[in-house]
């Protein structure tokens, strides 16, 4: 790639795929829409999770609790591995045009590329399954590498169908796809716990669940395209991805390095991955926040960062994002510890204290997430790689420190104090290579009064006094000098036309 323009100063156009059809503006009125979208179709999986928690609390033992935990966060890296990152290359390289014939040779060729890459892991997965198995799992039975090997084929198809048709702007096709695929894991899951299966029944129902859903999700994409593969465009993929793959390594390494150092560092590590995932699970309300607008994000940053007047555009939108996130983050930290109390079985209850640096950490983290947006305008993946892989590290070091001493709650504060340090660093870089025109003055006003209400809440700890004055919370954001007239009556008409297509 070329090297970063000095702060202000217009780069050149980045494909004949640019210049051919320019991509068409995407205003806050479709990011505010589309996240609206997105909101919905992301609260059906974890609603349905925390409705069945109780039960499944309930039927698991903290040790299958940690098991299934675990299982799903090796997968999460393999799935990161196997793919070689086509589906993020996808985004990028699908929303420079908004040309048919292009769109078609980008969203083909991904799928081409994915079941290469799938055919070659394969065949040495099989070979090696029982060693493997009896590295990662302490198992002799290779089952659960086959399950990895076909959960990773199955996410990475999924991911770009999901991914196409946010990208295409065609958020209520996603609230189908997401609704059916979230019905059929849940049920396929419950079904076989409820039946004696415990952990080995949760993840067989899940991947079941997972391969019936994939097959829904592309039969709703795809068929709007002239879907072809295309050799140079493989190339430019290719590149895309792979320069991505250590990013996201280094960004579920962040996340998941708090359970792998819990796995290796403490005898009783099963239970404290248990207590440690349950109080995650609540903090992971947060992460819903999140991928309601990084998922409408990625179409408005992506096809607006083309554009000369782009910026200021992009700008506004993280303003948004860190009001609306951070009203999120607030009712969570403060109202965390009565919803655990609440829902989930008393043995669960020691892991409280992760809730509150584990809700600050998603939020944080989702921020970093959207400020690299000038890394991806100047084509800069290893950027965003070597950024990440620095915030990883000083993560597992802490960890490796910290854990072993004072067990899975300085898990959580590890991970609070390296998605900090990430944020700080993508976006001092990201606004060398692409400044952005932030508004300050407005975000210091919504930090102010969050920072605030958290010190009040804590103080009046009791539910009905905490639940009121964050009930309170959005009129008084609403009358504070945080928006602009014409955000103003965008939010009026988007919730006038959402509430009658509802």
């Amino acid at each position: 790639p070329n090297p970063p323009p000095a702060p202000g100063r217009e780069p050149p156009r980045l494909s004949s795929a640019s210049a051919e059809a320019a991509p068409s503006r995407v205003s806050i009125a479709n990011l505010l829409g589309e996240s609206a979208i997105y909101g919905l179709a992301k609260i059906v999986d974890p609603l349905i999770g925390f409705v069945l928690l109780p039960v499944i609390s309930a039927i698991l033992s903290r040790a299958d609790y940690g098991f299934i935990s675990f299982f799903t966060l090796v997968s999460t890296v393999f799935f990161t591995v196997v793919s070689l990152g086509v589906h993020q290359a996808f985004l990028r390289f699908f929303t420079e045009s908004d040309d048919p014939a292009h769109r078609g040779r980008v969203a083909g060729t991904a799928i081409a590329l994915t079941i290469a890459y799938w055919a070659l892991v394969a065949p040495i997965g099989v070979y090696f399954a029982r060693p493997l198995a009896s590295l990662v799992f302490a198992s002799a039975d290779p089952t659960l590498i086959y399950i990895l090997l076909t959960l990773a084929l199955v996410e990475t198809l999924d991911a770009l169908g999901c991914n196409l048709l946010q990208a295409s702007g065609r958020a209520w096709a996603f609230l189908t796809a997401t609704v059916t695929n979230t019905v059929l894991v849940r049920a396929a899951a419950v079904a076989l716990i409820l039946s004696g299966g415990g952990a080995m029944g949760w993840i067989a129902g899940e991947t079941a669940g997972r391969t019936i859903a994939m097959v829904v999700v592309l039969a709703i994409a795809l068929p709007r395209l002239p879907v072809a593969a295309d050799r140079s465009t493989a190339r430019q993929l290719t590149w895309y991805g792979a320069a991505l793959v250590p990013a996201m390594l280094s960004f579920y390494l962040m996340t998941i390095t708090d359970k792998l150092v819990i796995r290796w560092a403490v005898s009783d590590w099963e239970e404290q991955i248990g207590l440690y995932a349950v109080g995650e699970r609540i903090a992971s309300i947060m992460h819903l926040t999140n991928m309601a607008i990084i998922l409408a994000w990625q179409r408005f940053a992506f096809s607006n960062m083309h554009r000369d007047d782009g910026g200021g555009l992009i700008a506004r939108g993280l303003r948004l994002y860190f009001v609306g996130a951070g009203l999120a983050a607030v009712g969570l930290i403060v109202l965390g510890d009565d919803l655990m109390r609440f829902m989930i079985n008393d043995r669960f209850h020691a892991g409280i204290p992760v809730i509150a640096p584990l809700t600050a950490a998603a939020l944080l983290g989702g921020l970093a997430n959207l400020t690299d947006i000038g890394l991806h305008r100047r084509k800069l993946p290893h950027v965003i790689s070597l950024v990440g892989g620095l915030s990883a590290a000083i993560n597992v070091a802490l960890n490796v420190y910290f854990v072993p001493r004072y067990g899975f709650v300085a898990a959580a504060w590890s991970t609070l104090v390296s998605q900090s340090i990430r944020l700080v660093v993508v976006f001092a870089v990201s606004q060398w290579a692409y400044t952005l025109p932030m508004d300050w003055g407005r975000i210091g006003v919504a930090a102010a009064l969050y920072g605030v209400t958290i010190a009040v809440a804590i103080l009046l700890d009791a539910w009905p006094i905490q639940t009121s004055i964050i009930a309170a919370l959005p009129i008084i954001l609403w009358l504070l000098p945080l928006w602009t007239p014409d955000e103003r009556q965008t939010v009026r008409k988007h919730v006038r036309r959402l509430a009658a297509r509802l």
